[in-house]
């Protein structure tokens, strides 16, 4: 009964530590991917903003386009549509002609105004643009993430690994006798 109670514990925290080297790992992993990959997202977030008001400028110019011509062919094919306009154009008026006031929203130039502009891109950026900005320019926080991903995956490799604290303990000791032999080698005896 005590063996299997042990090998039950033994289960659980290697099940535990195994979950934590997972997730140090993990961490750190999408921390040093949102330093090197900052700049190319921002750049692309930025191709691909301008790709778009290019777009939505290109499809108002077609309809511009569209809706000149459709004006020509009224020119050419209705002589009334051409006289209405030269009596608007030119402000001239029959006498016997009543003017009533319109909302400028009726006029001919607001059906043009509002055909050419409906549906235009908004230019809105998405939510994490600034983000990924801060990432892509801030040169501390880079410097802060790196350093931060370093230490977890040390602390994941070394404490979250069966012999992990041993191993450190062993590189601590061959790093001080080493610095303790270089120091001893360059010492002058006054």
């Amino acid at each position: 009964m005590e063996r299997s109670n042990a090998n039950t514990e033994l289960q659980d925290a290697t099940w535990t530590r195994s979950l934590a080297f997972w997730l140090l790992t993990i961490v750190a992993v999408a921390l040093y991917a949102s330093v090197a990959l900052s700049p190319r997202l921002l750049n692309f977030l930025d191709l691909r903003s301008n790709y778009i008001a290019n777009q939505m400028r290109l499809i108002s110019l077609e309809h511009e386009v569209h809706y000149l011509q459709r004006v020509i062919q009224a020119f050419e094919r209705e002589p009334e549509f051409t006289e209405e306009l030269a009596r608007i154009e030119f402000d001239i008026r029959s006498p016997d002609e009543d003017l009533i006031p319109v909302d400028p929203s009726l006029t001919l130039d607001a059906v043009y105004a509002t055909e050419s502009a409906g549906g235009l891109y908004s230019g809105e950026a998405p939510w994490y643009r600034d983000v990924v900005e801060m990432y892509a320019t801030n040169v501390h926080l880079r410097a802060f993430s790196l350093g931060l991903a370093t230490l977890l995956i040390l602390i994941a490799f070394g404490f979250t690994h069966g012999n992990g604290p041993r191993i450190f303990a062993a590189g601590k000791k061959y790093v001080s006798q080493s610095s303790r032999n270089l120091a001893r080698r360059y010492q002058t005896n006054a």
